[in-house]
């Protein structure tokens, strides 16, 4: 029904794989996530994941999984952002606090943990990076930026106006 109201890509933040540590997250989907990502590929809507890596509480191995998750998965995935946790401005997270007149009038501000096993910021960009990488090198199409831009355009055919002038396009 989705499909045929119009919807052709839905935008999910999974933010990272289906894991006991998903809790810390805020996340009660008792792992339904592939229940979602069927339901989709079976209606024909495609999927954009969104996905984080370093949120304060979650370990490497939490992002190792959500990288596997993603290419494993990537027949029911079309693309994907994957990014490492930062502390925006007004945000509060448990376990870390944000060092008190940083951050200028950047969005993302440093911060202090506040327990053992909390990446550092550092430790979270070099987490980041090696994600992407072997995302990358496994399933490019994820994260092409210009595979992102056209890939939910392939079911549109042309339209024309009533001079007979080419229109934007719309679903076939």
């Amino acid at each position: 029904q989705a499909h045929a109201a119009g919807l052709r890509k839905l935008y999910l933040g999974l933010e990272q794989a289906p894991t006991t540590n998903r809790s810390i997250l805020g996340k009660n989907d008792r792992g339904n996530v592939m229940s979602i990502l069927r339901a989709c590929a079976n209606t024909g809507v495609k999927v954009h994941l969104f996905c984080m890596v370093g949120y304060p509480g979650s370990a490497r191995a939490d992002a190792n999984a959500t990288v596997k998750f993603m290419i494993e998965n990537e027949a029911l995935i079309d693309t994907a952002d994957l990014v490492g946790f930062r502390l925006d401005r007004g945000t509060s997270v448990p376990g870390i606090r944000a060092i008190a007149g940083t951050g200028g009038w950047q969005m993302a501000l440093p911060y202090k943990a506040l327990r053992r096993g909390i990446l550092t910021p550092p430790e979270i960009a070099d987490l980041e990076v090696a994600c992407q990488e072997k995302l990358w090198e496994s399933v490019p199409r994820l994260m092409h930026p210009l595979y992102r831009i056209v890939s939910h355009w392939d079911e549109f055919t042309e339209v024309s106006d009533r001079t007979g002038d080419a229109l934007v396009a719309a679903s076939g």
